[in-house]
């Protein structure tokens, strides 16, 4: 049953021989859906389903299968998430609760293993930057505007990244194909390289 939904249920008694019986019809109304504070990403099996689940651990529901890497704005009150999609990793995002669920990304989020990519909000919840192997992209959460901010160099793709809350730099994690010769890089947002960390 999904929260906030109203059913209708009546009962139809029918032996084969006399004509069907109907009962009255009648309904009930689930809860509203619980305004979980937690988002997280449980591994049933190899599968990853993205849940919703307060303090108490007494209100966990499932938001959806095949979903990882929740990423919670509070200015946009959504939640991002990557989710697989015909073999491609897209970002999306909902609700809270799970509804009004939007593809943001028409270029596919890639790299080295899907299982160690990452993305970012904005501060203001507007935007969002991910990696596809060896660039960095910007979007607007509607999907428009999406703009080439940089490009790793050659051999390296992007895995992680994290944008400051003032707006005006990202940190970068790149590694090689094997995950190994990792970097940290700060840029600023036309994408030159102001530090490597390490």
């Amino acid at each position: 049953l999904k929260y906030g939904t109203t059913y209708f249920w009546q009962i139809i008694a029918n032996d084969g021989v006399n004509n069907a019986v109907y009962s009255a019809t009648n309904k009930f109304t689930t809860t509203n859906t619980p305004l979980n504070r937690f988002h997280y990403v449980q591994n049933n099996n190899g599968k990853f389903t993205l849940v919703s689940n307060n303090l108490e651990n007494n209100s966990l529901f499932t938001l959806f299968e095949n979903a990882w890497r929740p990423r919670k704005s509070n200015n946009a009150n959504l939640i991002a998430y990557l989710k697989n999609v015909s073999g491609n990793i897209h970002i999306f995002t909902s609700k809270l609760d799970g509804s009004a669920e939007f593809q943001v990304t028409k270029i596919p989020v890639g790299g080295f293993n899907a299982k160690e990519l990452d993305f970012s909000w904005n501060q203001s919840g507007t935007e969002l930057i991910y990696g596809n192997f060896d660039k960095l992209y910007k979007v607007n959460k509607d999907g428009t505007g999406t703009t080439l901010i940089y490009t790793a160099p050659s051999g390296e793709f992007i895995t992680e990244c994290d944008w400051s809350y003032d707006g005006a730099k990202i940190a970068l994690k790149t590694n090689n194909i094997s995950g190994y010769n990792s970097n940290i890089r700060i840029i600023d947002m036309v994408g030159n390289v102001i530090s490597t960390v390490i």
